[in-house]
This record gives C-alpha cells, structure tokens and sequence, in this order.
C-alpha cells in the first residue's frame, strides 16, 4: 500500500485545500485503487530510479478543475 503518511487527507491540509476546488482524477478514475503502491511515483518497481528498494509512495497528482458531468478523464499505464 502506499505510504499514507506522506500524503496529508487532514482537514486544512495542502490536499483538502486543492480538493476543495479541483477534482483528483486517478481517484475518480481508479476508485480505491488510485493508493496501490502501482501508482506509486516514487518506490515504484516499475521505476528505473527507485526500484523495488523503496516503499511506494505516491507525490505526484493528476487534477482538474471541472463542474461538467461532460468532463471525461482517461487515465493509463
């Protein structure tokens, strides 16, 4: 699982404050899903950098500012 403790969900913290305008897409897109450790940014063992050395921790976000149900998100590997 990814680290969650890198990633504030405390009310007032950076990643309420941009949910509270914009909409995360991998989390609409992958349900639950978008905390596995294969969307991990960092830690991945997909990644050439890092490895499978390093827990997966996901720092990196997809989001977008949209009200429209008309906004489609398509998100791949």
């Amino acid at each position: 699982m990814i680290n969650i403790h890198v990633i504030s969900f405390s009310k007032g913290g950076p990643y309420q404050i941009i949910r509270s305008e914009m909409s995360n897409a991998m989390e609409e897109a992958l349900s639950e899903e978008w905390l596995s450790p294969f969307w991990g940014s960092f830690g991945n063992p997909r990644n050439y950098f890092t490895g499978a050395d390093t827990a997966s921790v996901l720092y990196d976000y997809i989001f977008y500012e949209g009200k429209s149900e008309d906004v489609k998100v398509k998100i791949s590997n």
